[in-house]
């Protein structure tokens, strides 16, 4: 009997993946490693950058300098004031690429 559980539960537990807007932050780690995009992947980065999770915002700086080489000048350790003016720089800067029309930045 716990041999049919296990056989039906993998194709479930396969199907899922790890979320960006989860709100388990190692879930979203999971699904900040899994994004593939490139610069593409930025703008759904970027409220990673706000989480109150420090390793979220850590593995989201880290997945932003390699699609891009820069920072923008966020660091994930910073206060919330630092960090806040650097998310808004990368806003801009997702607008300036044309990775997003300007209304619909994160």
């Amino acid at each position: 009997m716990r041999f049919r559980w296990l056989v039906i539960s993998l194709p479930i537990a396969a199907c899922s993946q790890p979320s960006l807007r989860s709100p388990d932050p190692q879930e979203r780690i999971e699904a900040i490693a899994a994004t593939n995009e490139g610069r593409n992947a930025v703008p759904d980065l970027l409220p990673s950058l706000a989480s109150s999770d420090p390793l979220v915002r850590q593995q989201a700086q880290r997945a932003l300098v390699d699609r891009t080489g820069t920072t923008r000048g966020y660091d994930w350790s910073d206060p919330p004031e630092r960090r806040d003016q650097a998310i808004a720089r990368w806003r801009a800067w997702c607008v300036e690429q044309g990775l997003v029309p300007q209304q619909s930045v994160p």
